[in-house]
């Protein structure tokens, strides 16, 4: 898509990702095929979604900062999200004005969540921008590996 080819040795550094994907998704009590396709389309949309986003940062034609996409994404994010949140979740904004008024940490919390949310989200254009889609991706699965599956990783002591 965006007219180059990785090494060879990075597709190889990926096969031992995606056997442990494998054996753990084949040992799980839990799997569900539903379940299984939809984190595979989710993971699959979120590549494309760095795709096109290194596309529009390197691309000379239509150069943009981090700062510019992330205002124009955001935007559209608002627009997309607002009508689906009013018509499937109808009560979550009087919810949450409701919670506003019985806690007044609640809007400290808030505004940290989205300021968060805010650097979390220039971060990845950065890494995108400066890096490749694919070295994105390969850090989102770590992370994701690591702060999900650490418990397996490191288990606690036994106690006696």
């Amino acid at each position: 898509m965006q007219g180059q080819r990785e090494a060879p040795f990075t597709y190889a550094a990926l096969i031992p990702i995606m056997l442990g994907v494998i054996v753990a998704s084949g040992g799980e009590p839990a799997f569900h095929v539903i379940g299984f396709t939809c984190c595979v389309a989710a993971t699959a949309l979120r590549a494309l979604k760095s795709v096109v986003q290194s596309i529009l940062m390197t691309d000379p034609a239509e150069k943009l900062d981090p700062m510019s996409l992330l205002l124009y994404m955001s935007c559209t994010s608002i627009l997309f999200l607002l009508p689906l949140t009013l018509t499937l979740e109808p009560n979550s904004f009087r919810e949450a004005a409701a919670l506003a008024a019985s806690s007044p940490s609640f809007l400290y919390w808030l505004v940290a969540n989205s300021c968060l949310a805010y650097l979390v989200n220039l971060t990845n254009f950065l890494v995108t921008r400066y890096t490749s889609a694919l070295t994105l991706q390969v850090c989102v699965r770590c992370t994701a590996t690591l702060l999900f599956n650490g418990s397996a990783a490191c288990p606690a002591p036994f106690s006696s």
